[in-house]
């Protein structure tokens, strides 16, 4: 969610969220012959939302206008983990969709200081040349079974201690659900 100023504490290789997406979409469209999917977070149709929105962004960007990039919109009736399985690789700024396509064995290149990087189940990028070239090299190939289960375990592993053994006995995952 592009507003959610939350993430302005993990960026790293980019100023911005909206930078990212921009960037991102752009270079997958110039420089592979995949098909771009961009699922937008069902948070930016709220009623509350900030003032930008990832559609917009890519409209003023003029990226829509390729026919390799499917955009799902905040509101399509779309559940992402089926969609995640018939992807060849997760490209993620600070969404959970990350550590859920780790665990499904599929490549994951984060683009931030999300709290899951750098934990072995990731590709985790010091620097822009290096986010390009995983995101290229993710695109290329499909990858080998035993690396994706190795990290699919490793990122189920972190997932359920993170959240069924540090959280214990709270049965919580954000402030709000205490209440």
């Amino acid at each position: 969610v592009p507003y959610d100023a939350g993430y302005y504490q993990f960026t790293r290789l980019f100023g911005s969220m909206k930078e990212w997406l921009v960037k991102t979409v752009k270079h997958l469209l110039d420089n592979t012959s995949v098909t771009v999917v961009v699922r937008i977070h069902p948070g930016e149709a709220l009623h509350y939302s900030g003032k930008e929105s990832s559609l917009d962004t890519l409209l003023e960007a003029g990226l829509v206008e390729s026919s390799r990039l499917i955009i799902l919109g905040a509101k399509a009736d779309v559940n992402t983990y089926p969609l995640m399985k018939h992807c060849r690789a997760g490209i993620v700024y600070s969404s959970t969709t990350g550590i859920e396509m780790a665990m499904l064995g599929r490549p994951v290149i984060v683009a931030s200081d999300v709290y899951y990087a750098n934990r072995g189940f990731t590709k985790d990028c010091r620097n822009i040349d290096e986010y390009y070239d995983n995101i290229i090299s993710a695109s290329e190939i499909d990858g080998e079974e035993k690396n994706q289960r190795v990290s699919a375990d490793s990122a189920a592993l972190f997932y359920y201690i993170l959240h069924f053994v540090q959280q214990h006995p709270y049965p919580y995952d954000k402030a709000e659900d205490v209440r």
